[in-house]
Formats: structure tokens, sequence, C-alpha cells
């Protein structure tokens, strides 16, 4: 069975990625986080953090996120242009769902250049600049000054993330309705891998609600969001992926270099014979 390779590359990079963020998020942060000590300011603590390994690690994962995205979209314009039947069914709803793939995959590529060189200057500052003695009391202002600024900025990734996570449910809404609204003798996508579609637009909600409520409740609403991600990103995702990858071959009509054409649907290609059949039976009588 032949299976289209975009999707299975998008699916293993989503997988890797978010597995190497995943760990990195348990390894690093999850331990050592201590909510009290990052809003007070603390020095000490600042400097641990900064200075601490693994974010090269949770980099990469994030890099891998978003190639994920790029080669998420080739499938996902290529499926809505067979959905929307090149452009004659359900037009704006495509539309839309193409408008929220290169969205998502630009906005994941912005706030992961943001990353890395915001990551790479405070690491640098971090490490050369005198943060520690500013002035005769020696009260450590400069880590706290590098402690809210990179909070401020690290907040706009927070909210792209939440974003991405916003597009992927609606991509994955859309292509549900557009699935169910198909004629049943026309269908080629089955019941299950919509209602997979489903659930993971679910998940995609809560993920969304969780980098949002943040704010609230950072610790619990960070772990919810981590946990989420985990499911969502390695198991989910891969194999609606996977089942969908399985479809494309089959639903996506190969180009006839020779004769500059598309061949016929099944569906069209029966009802012209049956026609045929009915006109050779009018001339028989």
């Amino acid at each position: 069975m032949a299976i289209d390779k975009t999707c299975i590359l998008s699916a293993l990079l989503f997988s890797v990625g978010n597995v190497i963020q995943t760990i990195s998020f348990f390894k690093n942060s999850l331990p050592t986080f201590d909510s009290t000590k990052w809003k007070d300011l603390d020095p000490a603590y600042t400097e641990q953090r900064w200075h601490r390994d693994g974010q090269a690690l949770e980099l990469a994962g994030g890099l891998l996120v978003t190639l994920a995205w790029f080669v998420f979209t080739i499938p996902m314009i290529q499926l809505a242009w067979i959905l929307s039947r090149g452009g004659k069914r359900r037009l704006p709803l495509h539309i839309i769902m193409v408008l929220l793939v290169i969205g998502g995959s630009f906005t994941e590529l912005i706030a992961r250049l943001i990353q890395l060189g915001m990551m790479g200057m405070i690491s640098w500052v971090s490490m050369d600049f005198n943060l520690s003695d500013w002035s005769e009391t020696s009260d450590n202002i400069g880590w706290r000054t590098l402690e809210l600024v990179s909070t401020v900025v690290f907040g706009m990734l927070f909210w792209v993330n939440a974003f991405e996570w916003l597009a992927m449910s609606g991509i994955t809404i859309i292509i549900v309705i557009s699935v169910k609204t198909l004629p049943v003798s026309t269908r080629i996508f089955s019941n299950f891998w919509s209602n997979v579609g489903i659930l993971l637009a679910c998940c995609c909600v809560i993920e969304f609600l969780s980098d949002v409520l943040r704010l609230a409740s950072w610790t619990v609403f960070q772990n919810i969001a981590a946990y989420v991600s985990l499911g969502t990103t390695t198991i989910l995702l891969p194999a609606w992926l996977y089942i969908l990858g399985s479809y494309l071959p089959t639903a996506t009509p190969a180009y006839n270099e020779k004769n500059d054409d598309f061949p016929v649907r099944l569906e069209e290609q029966a009802l012209m014979d049956k026609n045929v059949e009915n006109k050779d039976e009018l001339e028989i009588l």
C-alpha cells in the first residue's frame, strides 16, 4: 500500500521534536522550578536557571517542530484541494484551512527565530557580563533585570504557541466538516479517520486553554500543557497523519503529461459508462 511520504515525515518530525522538548522540560524545568523564588527574582536562583544545561536540547526540539510544520503544509494544501474538488466545493472553508496552515507554519518559524536569538543573547550576557555588582550594595540587580526582560520576551512565544494549537484545532475541525458533508458515494476518507480528527481537535483546544491559563496558575497549567502536548504530538497527531498518508495517493488524481489532463474520477467514470450503456440500448431499440 502506497503511503504519502510528506505525511510520514511530518508525523516523525512532530513526534521526535516534541519528545525532545518534553524531555528537556521534565529534566530541567520541572525538578528545579520554584515559582516563589522565580517571582521574588531571587538572584542566585536566576543565575542557576541560566547556567543550567539543556537549553540546546530544548532549542533542537523546537527547530524540529518548526520543520514539521513546514512539511505539514504540503499534505494539508493537497488535502484542501482534494476536498474542495479543485476549488469547486466549499471554497471559503478550504481557503480558511490553507490560511491556518500557512499562518501556523510562519508564526512557528518567527517564534523559533526569536527564541534562538533570545536564548543565545541571554546565555552570552549571563556568562560574560557583570550582573552581580552594579552598585555599592551589590544587590545583584543585573540578574533581576535579566530575568524580567527574558520573562517578558518569552511571554510572546507562549502566545505564538497558543495560536499554533488554535490553528491546528481549526484545521482539523474544517477537515472533519468537509469530510462529513461529502456524499457517501464519493467519500474516500473513512469515518474512523474523521473521528480521530475530532479527538485531535479537542486535545488541541485543551492545549490552547492550558497555554492561556498559565497566567492564572503557572505550575498547574504548565504541567497540564506538557502532558497533553506529549500525548497529542507523539501518538494522536502522528497516527492521524499516517492514516491520511494512506488515503492521499488514492484520493489525489495523477496528472497525465502526455494527454495534458487528469484522469476521470471513479464515480464520474461509472456515470459515463452508464450513460453509454443507456445510449446503446436506445440505439438498439
